[in-house]
């Protein structure tokens, strides 16, 4: 009768042990978070009023056709945010981490950026051209051609702008632009 309850108690044991470490030990190695994580996302609320940062990030676009067009349309919603000098559309659009270089060669970052932007009253149209995207992973360099229509005429300008993939999101690091003669 002894040896049976000792028995017992030693199986018991294995069994609670088991129920206790292999889930811990599953989870370690990734196992476990597969089919947990697919629930734990799908039930969250996508009608916010304010966003919120994602707790999982996207992986970064690796289809260079489809980057192409997504950093085309940033293209113009960040020259329709220069002309209108929208502050909250433009800080969006550039990382925290952002420098351009200024017509006259001048560096900025985002902030002096944002400070200084100021409404452009001239620009009726524009338009791009010549547009190359280069991926490598979350980076993204686009280059080409923009075409502004003024007033006074036409103004081109080459322009080189990267990217990153933050946020589940395309974000301007720097930009250089320099007049086409």
């Amino acid at each position: 009768m002894g040896l049976l309850a000792l028995f017992l108690l030693v199986v018991g044991g294995l069994v609670i042990a088991a129920v206790i470490l292999i889930p811990r030990m599953a989870q370690r190695s990734g196992v476990a978070n597969t089919n947990r994580n697919a629930n734990v996302y799908s039930n969250e609320n996508t009608n916010r009023s304010t966003p919120a940062r994602e707790s999982v990030e996207s992986s970064a676009p690796t289809d260079e056709a489809a980057v192409l067009s997504a950093l085309t349309e940033l293209e113009h919603e960040w020259t329709v945010a220069n002309i209108n000098a929208d502050k909250s559309k433009l800080d969006r659009i550039l990382a925290d981490d952002y420098v351009g270089t200024t017509l006259d060669g001048k560096t900025q970052g985002k902030a002096d950026y944002l400070r200084t932007i100021e409404r452009d009253t001239v620009t009726k149209n524009w338009e791009f051209d010549d547009l190359e995207v280069d991926l490598l992973g979350d980076r993204a360099t686009l280059t080409g051609v923009v075409r502004f229509e003024t007033p006074d005429g036409e103004r081109e300008f080459r322009f080189v702008d990267k990217f990153v993939w933050r946020d589940s999101r395309w974000q301007a690091t720097s930009s250089v632009v320099t007049p086409v003669q």
